[in-house]
C-alpha cells in the first residue's frame, strides 16, 4: 500500500512537471508533494496510535500501554515538527522574490500570495506552524511526559488537533499551489 501511495504521488508530480511551467517544475512540485505525504503520514500515525490506545484504555483500564509514553510517540512528534518546519521554510523562501528587480514567475507568485491570496497564505502558515511545529513539539516535550496514563483523552484531543491543523495547512498550501501559479502563454499561441 505504501509503495502504491508513493507511486501515485510520483505520478502526480510528473503530471504537473509535464506542463513545463516554471512554478510547477518537477523539483519544486516533488518537494512539496513529498513533504506533504511525509508530514500528513506522521500526523495520521501519531493521531491514530494515540486515539486507539485511549479508546483501548477506556474499554479495558490498565490494559494497553499508553502510546504517548512510548519512544515512538516522541519520535513521531519530533519528526513531524522537523518536516513541517523544513516545508514551511521552503514555502516562505518564495517571498524573498517580492523585491526582485525583474518581473519573474516567482515574483508574480510571491506578489499573488501577499496581495490577492494573503488570507489563504496566512491561514496556510498559521495552521502549518501550529499543527505541524508548535503543538507536536509541545506534545512530546512538555505535555506527554507529565500526563498520567488516565488523562489520555487530553493527548487524544491534542493529536486530533495536530492532524486537523496540519491537514488544513496542507489544503491551503495546495490551494496556493494552483492559485498562485502565474498563467503562462499556451504553447503555439500567437504573440
Amino acid at each position: 500500500a505504501a509503495g502504491a501511495g508513493v507511486a501515485g504521488v510520483l505520478c502526480s508530480v510528473m503530471v504537473y512537471a509535464a506542463t513545463r511551467r516554471d512554478h510547477w517544475r518537477g523539483s519544486l512540485t516533488g518537494l512539496k508533494f513529498g513533504m506533504t505525504t511525509l508530514l500528513l503520514g506522521l500526523a495520521t500515525v501519531m493521531m491514530v496510535s494515540t486515539v486507539s490506545t485511549v479508546v483501548a484504555g477506556l474499554m479495558k483500564p490498565g490494559g494497553a500501554t499508553p502510546f504517548w509514553t512510548t519512544p515512538a510517540f516522541r519520535e513521531l512528534g519530533l519528526a513531524l515538527a522537523l518536516a513541517s518546519a523544513i516545508k514551511l521554510g521552503f514555502e516562505l523562501s518564495i517571498l524573498r522574490h517580492i523585491h526582485d528587480r525583474h518581473h519573474s514567475v516567482l515574483k508574480r507568485s510571491a506578489l499573488l500570495m501577499v496581495r490577492d491570496l494573503r488570507r489563504v497564505t496566512l491561514a496556510r502558515f498559521i495552521c502549518g506552524a501550529l499543527g505541524g511545529v508548535v503543538l507536536p513539539a509541545l506534545a512530546v516535550l512538555l505535555i506527554a511526559p507529565r500526563v498520567p496514563p488516565e488523562a489520555g483523552p487530553v493527548l487524544g484531543a491534542l493529536t486530533i488537533a495536530i492532524f486537523v491543523l496540519s491537514l488544513a495547512g496542507e489544503l491551503s498550501e495546495r490551494y496556493l499551489f494552483f492559485s498562485a501559479a502565474p498563467s503562462s502563454k499556451m504553447p503555439g499561441a500567437l504573440s
